[in-house]
C-alpha cells in the first residue's frame, strides 16, 4: 500500500498510520494541513523520541563481530537462545550510522513499537556487529540506566528478532526474543528502544 497522496515528508508512515487509527482520515488530513494543532505528533504512538545529549553515533563495521563471542563487553550473561536462532555468524559491513533513541510511552508489543515508528521493520535493524559496537561505545549510558532495557531489532535467516541489553551488579547481560513474541512491555519501566531511522552515511 502506497502512501496517501495528501502525506507530507513531516510525518512517518508510523506516525500517520497512528493518526489515522486513533482519528480516523478526515480528521488525520486536517491534522496534515495545519488545521488542527498536536501538541506533539508522539502523544499518539507507544513510542516517542528520547533526545540525548549528544548524537548517538556508530562507526562502520565489517560485520565480523558476533555476539556470542562477546564476553569482554557481555561480561554478565549471553542468551543461549543466540546460538538456538542461528544468530551467531558473522554479516555484511555497514557503514557509519546515527542511531535514534526513543523511549516507551504505554504498554506495547513488539510490533507495536517498530510499526509505530516505520511499516517496513527492515529499516530498523541493527547487525550484531553494531550493537556490540554501541554497547562499547556507550557503555556508561546503559549503566546509568541500570536495570533497565536497551532494545535492538536484527534481522536472521528471514526472520526478526528483538535483543535487549540491560545492566546489573555483574556487568552487561543480552537476551533475545521472537518478534512476534506477545510479550507486553510497560511504560514504568522505562525501557528504551534502539533504532537505525536516522541517517547512514554513504561512506566511512
Amino acid at each position: 500500500m502506497g502512501k496517501p497522496a495528501w502525506m507530507t515528508q513531516d510525518w512517518t508512515q508510523g506516525e500517520l498510520n497512528a493518526l489515522v487509527k486513533n482519528l480516523g482520515e478526515e480528521n488525520a488530513r486536517r491534522i496534515q494541513r495545519g488545521e488542527i494543532k498536536v501538541w506533539k505528533k508522539s502523544n499518539l504512538l507507544c513510542v516517542e523520541q528520547f533526545f540525548t545529549p549528544k548524537p548517538l553515533i556508530i562507526g562502520s563495521t565489517d560485520g565480523s563481530r558476533i555476539i556470542t563471542q562477546a564476553r569482554d563487553v557481555f561480561t554478565d550473561s549471553i542468551s543461549p537462545h543466540f546460538r538456538k536462532w542461528k544468530i551467531n555468524k558473522p554479516v555484511g559491513p555497514t557503514n557509519k550510522t546515527i542511531m535514534r533513541a526513543y523511549k516507551i510511552t504505554r504498554s506495547t508489543t513488539y510490533t507495536e513499537m517498530f510499526t509505530s515508528i516505520d511499516s517496513d521493520i527492515r529499516s530498523l535493524c541493527m547487525t550484531p556487529h553494531q550493537i556490540i559496537d554501541f554497547c562499547q561505545e556507550y557503555f556508561e549510558w546503559t549503566v546509568e540506566y541500570q536495570g533497565r532495557s536497551t532494545i535492538f531489532l536484527v534481522k536472521s535467516n528471514g526472520f526478526f528478532f528483538v535483543p535487549h541489553v540491560f545492566w546489573n551488579h555483574k556487568g552487561l547481560s543480552i537476551g533475545i526474543n521472537e518478534y512476534s513474541s506477545a510479550l507486553d512491555w510497560r511504560p514504568d519501566y522505562n525501557h528504551r528502544l534502539l533504532i537505525v531511522p536516522y541517517r547512514v552515511y554513504l561512506s566511512s
